[in-house]
C-alpha cells in the first residue's frame, strides 16, 4: 500500500477515536519510512511518536516512553537537538512521567521543551502554552502552588490570545 492510502485510512481511525485500529496502520506507515525514507527521517520519528501516543492511551507507559525515546533520538538525528519536534515529543514523555507520579523528571522534560520551544516558536506560540499548563500541573503535583498558579497564569494569557480556543 502507499502512504497516503494507510494515513488516510489512519485519519479516518483517528476520527472515530479506534485507536486499536490505527495501531496496526501506523505499524504499516513505520515499516514504509523506514523502508523508503531510513531510520533517521523525520516522518519516521514522527510516527514513532504517534504510536507512543497510542500506547501512553492504553496506559502501557513502558511502551511509550520506548517510543517517544526512539522519537526523539530518530528527530535530534534529523533535525537536531533544538528542533520544536524535539519538544513536542519531550512533552509527551513529561505526560508519561507525571503518571507514573516521576515529578522531578518529568518537571525536567517540560522545562527542556520550553526551552526550546520559546526561541524556535515564540512564547506566544500555543506550543509554548501548552508546556508551560503541563508543567503548572507538575508543579501543583510537587505541591508548589504559588508556581504552579504563576505558570497556568502564563500560560492562559497565550491561549486566550488564540482565536477559536476554548480556554
Amino acid at each position: 500500500r502507499s502512504h497516503v492510502a494507510i494515513e488516510l485510512q489512519l485519519v479516518l481511525r483517528g476520527a472515530a477515536g479506534d485507536l486499536a485500529g490505527a495501531e496496526p496502520l501506523l505499524r504499516q506507515v513505520l515499516a514504509l519510512n523506514r523502508k523508503t525514507r531510513g531510520e533517521a527521517h523525520p516522518n519516521t520519528g514522527t510516527t514513532l511518536h504517534d504510536l507512543g501516543l497510542i500506547a501512553a492511551a492504553r496506559g502501557d507507559y513502558a511502551s511509550a516512553q520506548s517510543l517517544f525515546r526512539q522519537a526523539m533520538d530518530t528527530h535530534q538525528k534529523a533535525l537536531g537537538d533544538n528542533h520544536p519536534y524535539v519538544a513536542i515529543t519531550l512533552n509527551s514523555l513529561s505526560r508519561v512521567w507525571l503518571a507514573q507520579g516521576r515529578y522531578a523528571e518529568a518537571a525536567s522534560a517540560l522545562e527542556r521543551a520550553l526551552e526550546i520551544a520559546r526561541p524556535a516558536l515564540g512564547s506566544d506560540h500555543q506550543l509554548v502554552a501548552i508546556y508551560t499548563i503541563n508543567l503548572a500541573a507538575v508543579n501543583l503535583a510537587l505541591k508548589e502552588p504559588a508556581a504552579a498558579e504563576a505558570l497556568v497564569r502564563e500560560g492562559l494569557r497565550v491561549r486566550l490570545q488564540a482565536p477559536g480556543l476554548v480556554p
